[in-house]
């Protein structure tokens, strides 16, 4: 998203926040990616959000939930001296709220915290054909999955399973470009 504002030649200044502690990891990484101070057509700050919650302004709350996705490679990370942590992030505006998981470890996770946002992005890379399903079974209307194999596309065979071994007919996938509003 950062390298296409620049392609889009955005001016304006842009804040990330990053969960606490993540700052140094995430810097590493855009700095990786080519992403850094005087290559891009604008600043990027990169924010903390300390505590695992950070006030906005305007009654607006972002929380970040670390997730155990990548508890699985804390020895090596440890090995080499890496910081590397997965978050869900809510974000609440008093009357509003979202929430975006990045990888989960399990569908425990997320289940309790989708309820009542008027938008739920969940990552199904990492998830079962069962748990999909129990997750799409309990959508409103507001959950998208996101980093979908494709296995779920249309047509494909997690697709059809759902429909026939689940009885699940529609499934709310994010795509690049898509925009919801909430």
């Amino acid at each position: 998203m950062l390298t296409a504002m620049h392609v889009a030649c955005r001016k304006k200044a842009i804040e990330v926040y990053v969960p606490g502690g993540q700052i140094d990891f995430v810097k590493s990484w855009l700095s990786n990616l080519f992403i850094y101070d005087g290559r891009m057509s604008f600043d990027i700050a990169l924010r903390p959000i300390a505590g695992g919650q950070m006030n906005l302004g305007n009654g607006t709350v972002i929380e970040s939930i670390r997730t155990t996705h990548l508890d699985k490679y804390s020895e090596f990370n440890r090995r080499n001296g890496i910081d590397a942590s997965s978050f869900m992030i809510v974000i609440n505006d008093g009357t509003t709220s979202f929430f975006f998981s990045s990888d989960i470890g399990s569908i425990d996770e997320v289940t309790g915290r989708m309820r009542g946002r008027a938008l739920s992005l969940v990552e199904s890379t990492h998830l079962s054909l069962d748990e999909i399903a129990v997750m799409a079974r309990s959508n409103n209307g507001t959950l998208y999955f996101t980093h979908i194999p494709m296995e779920m596309e249309e047509g494909g065979e997690w697709r059809r399973e759902l429909n026939e071994k689940f009885g699940i007919h529609k499934l709310n996938l994010a795509y690049d470009g898509q925009v919801l509003n909430i």
